[in-house]
């Protein structure tokens, strides 16, 4: 190789750079989110705003019925409620499934957990699943992208003191 041909190679790595860039911004960030005018429908069929059902420990988990990481949070989750529902957290799994595919997990769950649906997640800035956030009287004090561990629960209420 010549001295200079390596300049040859400059496009290639500022495209790589690029889309690099383009992969975590679109993916692997969670976007910051206004709860309060997010609508949401519950399973009676009507929509209101998210901000209206917030509580002062509020875990908001977005997923999909066919997402397998999903499925194994959920199961970790159900599996703690006990401890989970001691420290007064309250749940809420949003998803843009139909009705009767999150029926089932709405059944698996305690019913203080609530299952609301939106119509598009990717609409409300959500590309990768599953994503959390946790919120302290209404703030945003964490946010997650990718399952978590519901076991540890001085971890889990660190993110609401952060």
């Amino acid at each position: 190789m010549k001295a200079g041909d390596y300049k040859r190679y400059i496009p290639y790595l500022v495209i790589m750079a690029g889309l690099i860039f383009f992969y975590y911004y679109r993916y692997r960030r969670v976007p910051d989110m206004e709860f309060s005018s997010l609508q949401v429908t519950q399973q009676d069929g009507t929509q209101v705003p998210l901000g209206n059902i917030l509580g002062e420990k509020t875990v908001i988990h977005f997923y999909a019925s066919w997402c397998g990481p999903c499925i194994r949070e959920m199961k970790e989750i159900k599996e703690e409620w006990a401890h989970l529902e001691s420290e007064n957290i309250q749940f809420i799994f949003i998803t843009d499934d139909p009705e009767d595919r999150i029926a089932p997990f709405r059944t698996q769950m305690s019913q203080d957990v609530l299952f609301l649906q939106i119509p598009s997640l990717q609409d409300a800035g959500i590309y990768t699943i599953p994503t959390s956030y946790f919120l302290k009287n209404k703030t945003i004090t964490t946010k997650h992208v990718d399952p978590m561990n519901w076991k540890n629960l001085q971890v889990i209420n660190e993110q609401f003191n952060q």
